[in-house]
């Protein structure tokens, strides 16, 4: 029993791929459907022509760097090895005129005879356009994050979770003096980094998250500079997890946090001292924001009112504090300094926990930002009590003596009168 003969030239037509054969001038011998198909022609129009001719005139032209295809072309001929030309860039027209890009990988084989003579070049186009620019696309992705990289005031890493690499930017050398090369681009160097006592809340933070299927976090530890000093970074990041979950990369940023942090820290001291100031001496320290509305007041403060801060507001200082008779005009003066953002000053009687009203003397002044702009105020009450009712007692002594000479003149200018006319008509030394 005999084998059927091969139908190789059927084989050729129905080939997926794009594939035509040249003879050895370079003229086109044959093209399969597909090859038609790409180039949009029929066969009788093209076969047997240069191919440089077919792909010069047509709905396909190309390729856009004919010196390649032409040196590829030359090179399979003399030396016949094959040769590959990646993505070569064809202009293809659609039935309306519509002209659009397309990308070939264009590999040629040599068919070389039994008696060494170089029969047919075998040449396959593969349409590799998608290809192309997902690389196109990947590449520019990758040059705009180096260039975002350059320009960020962080430390920008990428952790390679299957390969264990770690990539940062040329800032991570800056800010913390360590050299970036192999022996610091994993993991281990950036552990023995951490300080020893936040490394293990840090690790089981870590743990947790690629557990918990999260896709970010955030951190702060301090971690080691290269002369042994210690900063203070703030960490964020974002877990790259596959189809299943799984974890494959950490991209994150890194701040240099410390100077911001001493702020803090050197900030909530000098709030503390002001404080343990405050509720040392003896007047009421109050504070508003800029509309007037208090956020702050003083031990001393409390204990005279029996309030807390949480429950006195600015009315409840104004309108329940207050003497009922002070309420106008202490109104009017503060509205009128938030007003002009002067100096406020007001005299007004407060009542204490005992439910007895005491004079006090307000003043306060605005704190200005940068801009002039106010954006607090900060204020005191000084007991003046003894000294207005002194002064209270003086003046009402003082009027009460006006009143008494008042009603005494005349009857003092009756009496006396006659006697001052006398006195005044006599020439005598000895009269009054």
């Amino acid at each position: 029993m005999t084998a059927d003969p091969v139908d190789f030239e059927l084989l050729f037509d129905v080939l997926p791929s794009p594939h035509l054969v040249l003879r050895p001038d370079l003229t086109l011998l044959a093209l399969n459907d597909a090859m038609c198909r790409l180039l949009s022609c029929e066969r009788p129009a093209v076969v047997g022509r240069p191919i440089a001719e077919v792909f010069a005139v047509g709905a396909v032209v190309g390729p856009a760097q004919p010196q390649d295809w032409q040196e590829a072309l030359e090179q399979a001929k003399e030396q016949q090895v094959p040769q590959v030309l990646e993505a070569q860039q064809f202009i293809h027209s659609a039935p309306d005129g519509t002209e659009f890009l397309r990308y070939w990988q264009m590999t040629l084989q040599p068919v070389v005879a039994a008696t060494g003579g170089l029969r047919y070049l075998l040449c396959r186009c593969l349409d590799v356009t998608d290809q192309v620019r997902l690389q196109q696309q990947g590449k520019f992705n990758y040059e705009s994050f180096t260039l975002l990289a350059r320009a960020t005031h962080d430390v920008i890493w990428d952790h390679d979770l299957r390969t264990g690499h770690l990539w940062r930017n040329e800032l991570f050398s800056s800010l913390f003096g360590h050299p970036i090369n192999s022996e610091t681009s994993n993991r281990a160097f950036w552990q023995s980094c951490v300080h020893p006592n936040d490394w293990p809340a840090l690790e089981q933070y870590i743990h947790s998250l690629m557990a918990e299927a999260a896709v970010a976090g955030n951190a702060e530890y301090r971690l080691r500079r290269a002369d042994g000093t210690w900063a203070e970074v703030a960490d964020r990041f974002y877990i790259v997890r596959d189809d299943k979950g799984q974890p494959l990369r950490m991209l994150g940023a890194m701040q240099d946090v410390t100077q911001a942090r001493d702020t803090e820290r050197a900030l909530h001291q000098s709030l503390t001292q002001f404080q343990l100031l405050a509720d040392f001496v003896p007047q009421l320290i109050w504070s508003t924001n800029a509309q007037g509305q208090l956020i702050y007041i003083n031990q001393r403060w409390q204990e005279y009112t029996d309030e807390t801060a949480e429950l006195l507001s600015a009315d409840d200082l104004w309108l329940h504090q207050l003497h009922p008779d002070d309420r106008l005009h202490t109104q009017q003066r503060w509205q009128e300094a938030l007003r002009s953002g002067q100096l406020y000053e007001c005299e007004y009687r407060l009542r204490s926990r005992l439910r007895q009203y005491q004079w006090f003397l307000a003043q306060a002044l605005p704190v200005r930002n940068a801009a002039g702009e106010i954006e607090q105020w900060f204020g005191t009450c000084t007991n003046i009590d003894e000294q207005k009712r002194a002064q209270l007692l003086l003046a009402e002594k003082d009027q009460q003596l006006q009143y008494i000479v008042g009603k005494c003149r005349p009857c003092w200018l009756r009496c006396w009168a006659p006697t001052m006319w006398w006195a005044s008509s006599t020439t005598t030394s000895t009269a009054f």
